[in-house]
């Protein structure tokens, strides 16, 4: 993918993302200043910005994905409103800009912040990274 994002700290100040093919149909992750922004496709947009915004903290799982043994690594987006079934973004890496370092897990200062079209921010909330070593989506303390 081939769109450019114009940072101003955690927060995007600008991008052409959503005027690109993949902005559609695709969402991307870019990781910047300690911040996971999720840019929403466009066809995920209205489905996102019901279901993210429950969430009290976002868990960002980094492992094997055992549903599909041809692949060997994903990347699970789950929004955790303490439910027992949480929203959740499955995703190929290929998405990521960067991938969160393993150190990151520990970090308690993070943050997901969720962009749709036009910039519109649908949710923020603290994040949890984690690697696994196998996709588990649980919930995390706060």
């Amino acid at each position: 993918m081939t769109y450019t994002i114009r940072n101003s700290g955690r927060e995007i100040a600008a991008t052409d993302y959503w005027q690109t093919p993949q902005g559609a149909a695709k969402t991307a992750y870019s990781v910047n200043a300690g911040a996971l922004r999720l840019l929403v496709a466009a066809n995920l947009a209205q489905e996102v910005a019901h279901e993210a915004p429950t969430g009290r903290v976002a868990v960002l799982s980094i492992g094997p994905d055992d549903a599909d043994p041809k692949r060997k690594v994903r990347a699970g987006l789950m929004f955790d409103d303490g439910s027992d079934s949480p929203y959740c973004l499955l995703t190929d890496l290929e998405a990521f800009d960067v991938l969160p370092a393993r150190a990151d897990d520990a970090r308690r200062d993070l943050e997901c912040i969720v962009y749709g079209p036009g910039l519109v921010v649908l949710a923020r909330m603290p994040l949890r990274i984690r690697h696994t070593r196998a996709q588990d989506h649980s919930p995390v303390e706060n």
